[in-house]
């Protein structure tokens, strides 16, 4: 068995060990909480799956499990447990808003995992701080107050980010290990994370925004995002301390599976690195201050899966061992860099051309031709495609594409907020533990439970070209779009194609606008 730097090791063997358990689940309806499921239900045997559900207005909690597991993702394990009635009699759930209020205890409970979480970068500090660090506290005081009441409990885990340090120098090699204190470049703090929480959400929606934004000025954080999961990691230390038996699993960027899972390529929904996709691939990826050179950690949801899973049965090698810190990462091992992703997306531009684009000419054949050199470059292509998303909008609104325009104008600020250098990390995150633990495991355990990308096995043409055969077949085919059309989330799942597609009469006039620009000696239009 493999021992890794933290005093843990895999168990003998997985699958004995988390058979029959029962799992508390938060995030448990979203992309990788689907997926956490779904693996679980394949390989783990578990007796029952308790999901934390988020209210929703007429739609009692066990009809949500229900609709969830109508998916194609669960085709397989339907089969396997002879029917949908018969899948759903493994699941339990609890209607419960953790950021405004506590999980019940669950006495029965062997393992829990905290997945909840919001991936939005430009959420303003409260709702963020709501999401990521109150929520994280309310699941994880449940196990640290009431441990007599959850007698059985084996592991927490706390699905962490890589960018909890995000803060640091381009370049650098991050381990697996506990973040620092939240300490400024000159010496100033350290700040306590919950007095910070405490001053933030006391403050008036604007001052706590202006405050959050020194913080992170301060800090070095790019967004409130990566600040607040730093901050709930610190929480999750301190509730080691109080008996959590906390492992933490920090995975990179998120996306599709890889192509050893039963649906290779498969995306549950169109944000991450799948928004940023879609986002080339519709020509809203005009200029960006991303270097194609620079690396970007992009990591398969079911390798985050089973490194979840495998944290979750890992086994501490000696008394008191500190939180095991695993990172779900490839950027230390085979890194893969901006222009590669941008690539992938216009490959299959080329095969299989979008509908339309919202800037004309994009996306571009290379990202070298829309990479801006110097921050006053970028800052002048700005200006250019405000202004023509701002003249679009105007005109979709006469006739009557009010909706859309607000779609594609919010999914356009948000590319405005990605693509700046900021959020540029080229960081190189240590993937060490992770992969000693996964090596600990039987040569039939390590296949079921593959959470390591190793190179030569795993390959960055074939994995993007499948990850993007399934983003088109879900969101850019006609029949794709059809599907987002119906569940409703055009407009509101980042601008996705279906909404995008009900204006192209009105995206169609762009020669109309052009010339309203030229008249108009709007920047860019000489």
């Amino acid at each position: 068995m493999a021992k890794t730097e933290l005093a843990w090791r895999a168990p003998a063997g997985v699958r004995n060990k988390l058979a029959g358990g029962t799992w508390l689940l938060t995030g448990a309806t979203g992309f990788l909480g689907s997926t956490i499921i779904e693996q679980l239900l394949r390989n783990a045997s578990p007796r029952k799956l308790v999901l934390v559900v988020l209210p929703k207005k007429g739609t009692p909690v066990m009809d949500q499990v229900a609709k969830l597991l109508t998916r194609p993702l669960f085709d397989r394990v339907r089969q396997q447990y002879g029917g949908s009635e018969e899948l759903l009699k493994r699941f339990e759930a609890v209607e419960v808003d953790l950021s405004e209020g506590k999980l019940p205890p669950l006495p029965d409970a062997d393992f829990v995992v905290h997945a909840a979480a919001s991936i939005s970068f430009n959420n303003h500090i409260h709702d963020a701080l709501a999401a990521n660090y109150k929520a994280s506290g309310a699941a994880s005081e449940l196990v640290s107050s009431a441990a007599a009441a959850m007698p059985n409990l084996k592991a927490y885990v706390h699905v962490s980010t890589c960018y909890v340090n995000g803060n640091l120098p381009r370049g650098t090699f991050v381990p697996e290990g506990p973040v620092g204190p939240l300490v400024g470049p000159n010496g100033e703090g350290p700040f306590d994370h919950k007095e910070m929480v405490k001053e933030l959400m006391a403050l008036p929606h604007d001052e706590a925004e202006k405050r959050a934004e020194y913080y992170r000025d301060l800090l070095s954080f790019p967004n409130n995002y990566s600040i607040t999961k730093r901050m709930a990691e610190c929480l999750m230390y301190e509730r080691a301390k109080e008996g959590l038996p906390l492992r933490i699993l920090r995975p990179s960027i998120v996306g599709g599976a890889s192509l050893h899972h039963i649906m290779p390529g498969y995306i549950g929904n169109a944000g991450g690195s799948t928004a940023y996709a879609l986002g080339i691939a519709f020509g809203m990826f005009a200029c960006t201050e991303w270097k194609p050179e620079h690396i970007t950690d992009l990591m398969p949801v079911d390798y985050v899966t089973n490194g979840i899973i495998l944290a979750a049965a890992a086994e501490p090698t000696e008394k008191g061992a500190p939180p095991l810190i695993l990172q779900a990462a490839t950027s230390a091992v085979d890194p893969m860099h901006n222009g590669q992703f941008y690539s992938a997306v216009t490959r299959r531009v080329a095969v299989q051309p979008p509908p339309l684009a919202v800037f004309r000419g994009c996306p571009k054949p290379s990202m070298s031709d829309v990479h801006c050199k110097t921050a006053e470059e970028y800052q002048a292509a700005l200006k250019r495609s405000d202004a023509q998303i701002a003249l679009r909008g105007m005109l979709m609104r006469l006739m009557g594409q009010g909706a859309t325009a607000s779609a594609i104008a919010t999914r356009y600020n948000v590319f405005k907020v990605v693509s700046c250098t900021d959020m540029d990390f080229c960081l190189r995150f240590g993937c060490a533990n992770l992969r000693a633990m996964w090596e600990g495991l039987s040569p039939e355990e390590r296949r079921l439970f593959r959470c390591v990308w190793i190179p030569g096995e795993d390959e960055w043409e074939p994995y993007l070209d499948s990850y993007m055969v399934a983003v088109w077949e879900r969101y850019v085919t006609p029949a794709g779009r059809a599907r987002a059309e119906k569940r409703g989330r055009a407009v509101k799942k980042a601008a996705t194609v279906a909404a995008v597609a009900a204006s192209a009469v009105a995206v169609a006039a762009v020669p109309l606008l052009v010339g309203v620009a030229r008249a108009s000696n709007l920047p860019g239009y000489s």
